[in-house]
């Protein structure tokens, strides 16, 4: 009977049974497989995603970096530059403040960061399956024919505020180009 109940607690503390709480993160049809070594995805305080940053990044594609005197993580994807600064609720992408509903923190020695705002910077969707606790992360196919999406514009609005133009996805939208010579 003792034998039985240390197999008993050993499964329970086994990797094995990371299945039941498991969050599958899925970027363009491919699964990023997570080990104990670099963590694992976690719901936070805030019902937020919690990923870690390293792995779930390079598998996208990015080069991650760190700057350790202020406590802050950099990726590096073609033209943006992100920093995701421990403990604050905002990220910076190419030095542009974006706000962020929880923070990026550091458990069991590894960094992890919100997902959805750090993807959605480096111009992928993102959604969440919750029948299969799976978030899919889909590389935006950008180009100039219809179907394609243009890439995420920032401006002004007439009123002097700040708008993208993936903040207008689902809308009808025009956009007029012209410059002066």
């Amino acid at each position: 009977m003792k034998k039985l109940l240390i197999l008993f607690f050993v499964l329970l503390s086994s990797p094995l049974v990371y299945g039941d709480n498991e969050i599958n993160i899925i970027i363009d049809e491919e699964v990023v497989n997570f080990t104990e070594e670099y963590g694992y995805p976690f719901i936070d305080e805030n019902n937020r995603t919690q990923v870690p940053l390293r792995t779930a990044l390079e598998q996208f594609g990015a080069e991650v970096g760190w700057i350790p005197d202020q406590s802050t993580a950099t990726v590096k994807l073609n033209d943006n530059y992100i920093e995701v600064p421990i403990g604050e609720s905002y990220i910076m992408v190419n030095g542009r403040k974006v706000e962020n509903d929880t923070k990026a923190l550091i458990k069991n020695g590894r960094t992890y960061l919100p997902l959805r705002v750090v993807f959605e910077s480096l111009d992928a969707s993102v959604s969440w399956e919750s029948e299969t606790r799976s978030i899919n992360v889909v590389k935006e196919d950008y180009g100039q024919h219809i179907g394609q999406f243009a890439r995420n514009i920032i401006g002004f609005d007439l009123n002097g505020n700040e708008i993208s133009l993936r903040s207008l996805r689902g809308n009808k939208t025009l956009l007029t180009y012209f410059s002066t010579w």
